[in-house]
This record gives structure tokens, C-alpha cells and sequence, in this order.
């Protein structure tokens, strides 16, 4: 609890028993696949936003151990980010795993104290992130500004195609079922 109190801002610590203490009655079998899920929507939320993670858990198995090591895996697999903190500055700026499939991962080789960098903010998310449409570190660019803006805009085009897709499905389902509610209605009122 110390170590979170030292940086609250970019630390946290959960545990199952914390969530179960929650609930009032600590031990309810029943609540367990509840406690479970909120534990670990608790992890995918921490690391998403970038803390720190303290998993204090007592009387840790084996099985617990391999699940949690495995959402770990698998959020490091899918989400794919770099977060760069600069020195005295409260922001988070961030390149989102859409925009870093056109990043150069060489800038991990470049990056270091005293580093010269210039960054164009896309904009700021519901996180606060200062989301980067272009990073050049000493004079090379390692994110180009069209090929995010690029990136961002082929993502946005196929949620808008999804969404309108989705919506269409949804409307011919309606029919039928007017359609069918209509039919129920009618054989309904022969049969009386």
C-alpha cells in the first residue's frame, strides 16, 4: 500500500480479496466467477491506462498465476503503444496501436535523456493522452503525419462501414419481425 501511496498517480494495487470485502459477506462461492471478472477488468483497465500494477493476492496458486500472466500476454500482444513522459510535464503523450502499425520501432534506439523532440498532437482522448499524429526525434521522422492521419482515418471508415452494416442488419431483422408478429396476429384472431 506504501508504494502506491508514494506515486498514486501512476500506481495502483488490487486484490481479490479487496473486491470480496466489497460484496460484505467475504467467502460466497457463488459470487466467485463475479469477483474473478471484476478482478480482471480491473487489470485491463490499469494497463490500458498506463499504471504501474501492484497484484496483491493472497494465497496465490499456480492457476491464478498462469491466468493472470496470461491477460498480461495477451494485452501486451493486442495493444500495441508507445507512451512517452517527458521530464516535469503531467501529460501522457501516446501513439495508439492504429498509428503504430506506420511507426518506425527504430526510435527505441534513439531515445534517451536530452533527446531533441517534436511532436504534432492529433488530439486528446477521453484519457487524457496526447495522442501523436507525428514524431521526429534529432531531426528524423520516426512517425510520419499522413501515414497517421492515413492510419486513423482507414480505421474510422471501416467502424463507420460496421456500424452501417450493423444497423441495416438490425433494420431488415425488425421487418421480419413486424412481419411475423403481424402473421402471429392474424392466425391468433382465425383460430378465435
Amino acid at each position: 500500500k506504501n508504494w502506491v501511496k508514494e506515486d498514486p498517480k501512476h500506481r495502483v494495487r488490487f486484490n481479490q480479496d479487496d473486491i470480496r470485502n466489497m460484496f460484505g459477506v467475504y467467502w460466497v462461492p457463488s459470487r466467485e466467477p463475479l469477483v474473478k471478472a471484476m478482478h480482471n477488468s480491473f487489470l485491463n483497465e490499469a494497463m490500458i491506462e498506463g499504471y504501474d500494477i501492484v497484484l496483491d493476492n493472497m494465497n496465490l496458486n499456480q492457476k491464478t498465476l498462469d491466468e493472470i500472466k496470461e491477460i498480461v500476454e495477451n494485452f501486451n500482444k493486442g495493444e500495441k503503444v508507445l507512451k512517452i513522459y517527458l521530464k516535469d510535464d503531467e501529460k501522457t503523450y501516446y501513439i495508439n496501436n492504429i498509428v503504430y502499425d506506420v511507426f518506425d520501432e527504430n526510435v527505441y534506439s534513439v531515445l534517451s535523456e536530452n533527446t531533441q523532440i517534436r511532436m504534432c498532437i492529433a488530439y486528446i482522448d477521453k484519457y487524457e493522452r496526447y495522442n501523436i499524429s507525428e514524431l521526429e526525434i534529432n531531426g528524423k521522422i520516426y512517425l510520419n503525419k499522413n501515414a497517421s492521419e492515413n492510419a486513423e482515418y482507414s480505421n474510422y471508415r471501416s467502424g463507420l462501414i460496421s456500424s452501417y452494416a450493423f444497423i441495416g442488419i438490425g433494420t431488415v431483422l425488425e421487418v421480419f419481425a413486424i412481419i411475423y408478429f403481424i402473421k402471429i396476429i392474424k392466425i391468433k384472431n382465425e383460430i378465435i
